[in-house]
């Protein structure tokens, strides 16, 4: 599926680009368009971490497809649905939780903020003064619309939004599949990136010296990241009413992916079985 997705990429991006730039000035659009493209990128990345065994590194992309699949599901399907709002209200408020956080960033480090605008853009002291500002304005309006100081919604954790997600799957996403992979979020075993629970569990499951670098194939890992990024252009076709194009497109494709799929999994295994001597070679 990852290597699905990567290859068509460019014929999705295609179909679907002329009708992004005609809609651009949707902040939904604007939101889909930059969420299906974080996942195209996170989905083209994995196989080579999964491939090459490095399972937990292959656990911290995932973690981003899944934030990235969670934030988009919950403002064009399941937020609506929850909160009575439009996918056009939520994705405002998401994109303005971005002056939250880089207000944030410039306050903490404001000395080096300062010097930063002075030498990239050439800014003279009355010049930062009035864009901090305006910075800093920008947060209180984003306050005041919907976001918290420390997420983009501020009704609802994370965590909490991928319950809503878990529980109100939009009709294209597999029900088994979407139930297990967002509960990912929901429960006490969610740490994948560098923590001290996810170093734990890498050190207990390979059982590597403290510097000794041992892999272990998670490749459906990749497989399932695909499918994410699948999700995300079906939302993308639903939005433009070109569900029955993409499922057909997916259909057609997918068949020669599986194709391919089957024939090198004989090849491997005619190159990897060993018969017993007792057997007599064909």
């Amino acid at each position: 599926m990852p290597g699905f997705m990567a290859e068509h990429h460019d014929r999705l991006r295609a179909k679907f680009e002329p009708l992004v730039e005609a809609t651009n000035q949707l902040a939904e659009v604007q939101v889909m368009a930059a969420l299906t493209l974080r996942l195209a990128r996170l989905t083209k990345a994995a196989p080579l971490l999964a491939e090459a065994g490095f399972k937990e590194e292959t656990q911290m992309l995932f973690r981003g497809a899944l934030e990235s699949i969670v934030n988009l599901i919950y403002i064009m399907h399941v937020g609506p649905i929850i909160e009575g709002r439009s996918s056009n209200e939520l994705a405002k408020q998401f994109m303005a939780y971005g002056d939250v956080a880089y207000q944030k960033l410039v306050n903490i480090r404001n000395a080096e903020s300062r010097a930063a605008f002075k030498k990239r853009l050439g800014m003279t002291d009355e010049q930062i003064d009035k864009r901090i500002a305006e910075i800093n304005q920008k947060r209180i309006s984003a306050l005041a619309n919907g976001c918290a100081t420390d997420r983009w919604n501020k009704k609802y954790t994370f965590q909490r939004m991928a319950e809503l997600v878990q529980k109100n799957l939009p009709p294209y996403v597999f029900k088994n599949m979407g139930e297990i992979i967002f509960s990912c979020f929901v429960t006490v075993n969610s740490a994948v990136h560098g923590d001290s629970l996810s170093l734990r569990t890498q050190y207990n499951e390979l059982k590597n010296r403290p510097l000794e670098i041992k892999t272990a194939n998670y490749a459906n890992y990749a497989d399932v990241m695909g499918s994410i990024t699948l999700w995300a252009w079906q939302m993308i076709a639903e939005y433009y009413s070109e569900t029955k194009w993409l499922n057909e497109f997916v259909q057609d494709n997918l068949r020669i992916e599986l194709d391919r799929r089957i024939e090198a999994a004989k090849q491997e295994a005619a190159r990897t079985v060993v018969l017993p001597p007792w057997i007599p070679a064909q």
